[in-house]
């Protein structure tokens, strides 16, 4: 049976886990009929690289260099090239769980999907997502991870630092030391030994805060791994405090570059016909976020 997006979804001590520990696990978000439909999506998506010309497909961890074997690609926003993905039950359901921990002006932001290719899938380094964002922003948001296959640690499942979402930003590097790869490390000191591992089942989510470290095991099985991520959160708003993320102005990606050329050819306007289209800048806030973020695309490409 499929749940009602009105259903109280988290219990109240799943919420206040989520509080503490910044992170939890939800189980069966997505029916076994829309997950076939979803991962056949996604799957589609994968073998036309759809987005490659938009700087939305990329590799996440490999090094930004032409020639590169893809281990671990990823594209931003599939949503743009399949608008089905949201308007499934999964999806309300979704929702209805980040409004519950976030409230009810909650939207989402965007959307990922992640394929770790079979038997070589490349590990994702530790890291805090909210290192990944303009640090003259305060963000109020939370990520929701969804397994379109059984998930274990042989094939790169999530682990977590339990209480890492109540610390700060942490200072972070890249990938391999590289600065043309996609993928930020975390390098502040923390205890490894302290990880919880998330093994899923297919249509189980994780649900996780923006400053939670975490991390996925690289996939050595035989089949590829598939997950498909939404952010929901509250529009960004201006911070009070000066913050500084260095290594963003030090990031340099093939994608980047395919990004701004694309946004100086016309991509500007129909980046803000989708977002109007899915009603993702519903206020003056949002509406200011977007506008700031696509001007810093069209210089730099970040």
């Amino acid at each position: 049976m499929e749940r009602l997006a009105t259903d109280p979804l988290l219990r109240s001590e799943q919420a206040d886990s989520f509080a503490t520990n910044g992170f939890l696990t939800f189980e069966q978000l997505v029916s076994p009929c829309e997950l076939r439909e979803l991962k056949k999506t996604i799957g589609e998506l994968f073998e036309k690289r759809a987005g490659e010309k938009e700087g939305a497909h990329l590799d996440l961890v490999a090094p930004g260099k032409p020639g590169t074997i893809q281990t671990s690609p990823q594209i931003t926003n599939p949503v743009n090239y399949a608008p089905r993905l949201h308007q499934a039950q999964f999806f309300q359901n979704a929702l209805a769980i980040a409004k519950q921990l976030l409230g009810e002006k909650t939207r989402c932001l965007w959307d990922f999907a992640i394929l770790k290719t079979p038997e070589n899938g490349a590990p994702t380094p530790w890291h805090q997502d909210e290192a990944s964002r303009d640090p003259n922003f305060e963000y109020t948001e939370l990520t929701i991870w969804i397994a379109l296959q059984d998930t274990s640690i042989e094939n790169g499942c999530l682990r977590f630092i339990p209480g890492s979402n109540r610390a700060g930003v942490f200072a972070h590097g890249f990938a391999n030391d590289d600065s043309s790869s996609h993928a930020l490390q975390c390098v502040h000191d923390f205890d490894v030994d302290a990880a919880v591992s998330c093994p899923l089942r297919a249509g189980d989510c994780t649900i996780h805060h923006p400053r939670t470290l975490h991390c996925s095991s690289p996939n050595i099985s035989a089949r590829p791994r598939f997950g498909y991520i939404l952010v929901f959160g509250l529009a960004p708003r201006p911070i009070d405090t000066h913050r500084s993320f260095p290594w963003l102005q030090e990031r340099h990606t093939i994608a980047q570059e395919r990004r701004r050329r694309w946004m100086r050819r016309g991509g500007l306007f129909v980046t803000m016909w989708r977002k109007m289209r899915r009603r993702e800048v519903p206020d003056w806030a949002s509406v200011k976020y977007a506008v700031k973020r696509s001007l810093e695309v069209l210089h730099s490409g970040r």
